[in-house]
Order: C-alpha cells, then sequence, then structure tokens
C-alpha cells in the first residue's frame, strides 16, 4: 500500500504495481509501465516518458508524485493526449 498526501490530506492506494515492460490492467489490479509510450484504448491506462496515467482508475504519478483526480485534475497542458 502507498501512502501520500495532497494538500495536507493522506491517501492510500492498494494494488498498484509498477512494471517495466508491459502496461496492462486486469481486474482490481492496475500495473503501469514506467519505460514504455503505450496505450490501451479500453482500460485507458498508459505511461509517456516517464510519467504514469491512469484516467478510469484516477491514478496519476508525474515526477514521483501520485495525484488522485478526485482531488486534483490536471490542466490541459498537463493532461496526456490520447491520439
Amino acid at each position: 500500500m502507498w501512502h501520500f498526501s495532497i494538500e495536507g490530506r493522506i491517501f492510500s492506494i492498494e494494488l498498484a504495481t509498477f512494471s517495466r515492460e508491459v502496461a496492462t490492467f486486469s481486474g482490481e489490479d492496475v500495473i503501469f509501465s514506467i519505460e514504455v509510450a503505450t496505450f490501451s484504448g479500453e482500460d485507458r491506462i498508459f505511461s509517456r516518458e516517464g510519467v504514469i496515467f491512469s484516467r478510469e482508475g484516477v491514478i496519476f504519478s508525474r515526477e514521483g508524485v501520485i495525484f488522485s483526480r478526485e482531488v486534483r485534475n490536471f490542466s490541459a497542458e498537463q493532461a496526456p493526449s490520447t491520439s
């Protein structure tokens, strides 16, 4: 379980596993790639340049900091492209 804080609030993420090779989504486990840029249309999980995003799972990681979409949204300039 990961613990992190945003604006003074503490959050935890369970079942988050990082893989250096593939980006996949399986059941409740969220597996992200931290090296390759991939995109899975249905699962909407992908990484780009070491930045990890999960749209459906509302997990965002930028420069080692994990954000929850429910607390903080990325601006248009920061949001990943799906094209």
